[in-house]
């Protein structure tokens, strides 16, 4: 059941992500002034469709993409992709690379916001020092472990020398069989 769980985390995750992706080009292709058909979550057989400004907005079964099917993309009534105004083909080449690299600027401004928010809100200041000094991990079943060390501990000394910096577990190690403690 937990395993459900983490795969339709995962899937929603995802989904939200293509969302983001696709967003970008939906919105800069309605600034240039281009005609919006489709807006898809997902490929295969629609689960769930509803139509908005005379757009199909739809998400569909399989959650490993998305697409914005722009007019123009394919010959309408007779007329050429390049014939139709509002179409893709009928902007500017600047405004088709736009819309062409609108979905990974906007990935990129979303992924720097959600880092930069996780930055801001990632508690009490850190050192590099601070974190090198104290153990993070030992396995259970290991000789580390056996002799007392548990995650959290701190290293305060080397065969009798104190702990300074983060180049003394390198040295330590290269120069003697130093004896944590």
């Amino acid at each position: 059941m937990l395993s459900l769980a983490y795969i339709l985390s995962a899937a929603l995750g995802l989904g939200f992500l293509i969302f983001i992706h696709e967003l970008g080009h939906y919105l800069v292709a309605k600034r240039v002034g281009m005609r919006i058909e489709v807006f898809s979550i997902g490929f295969g057989k629609p689960i769930k469709v509803w139509k908005r400004n005379g757009e199909i907005w739809q998400i569909c079964y399989l959650p490993f993409g998305g697409y914005v099917k722009m007019a123009g993309m394919d010959a309408e009534d007779g007329q050429e992709p390049s014939e139709i105004r509002d179409g893709f083909w009928g902007r500017t080449p600047m405004d088709r690379i736009k819309v062409a690299l609108a979905g990974p600027v906007v990935n990129l401004a979303f992924a720097l916001a959600v880092f930069g928010l996780m930055w801001m809100g990632g508690g009490r200041e850190k050192s590099f020092a601070e974190y090198t000094h104290r153990i993070g991990w030992v396995e259970p079943s290991s000789e580390l472990y056996a002799a007392g060390f548990r995650p959290g501990d701190t290293i305060v000394s080397y065969d009798g020398r104190a702990f300074t910096d983060y180049k003394d577990h390198l040295y330590a190690a290269m120069l003697s069989d130093a004896k944590v403690t």
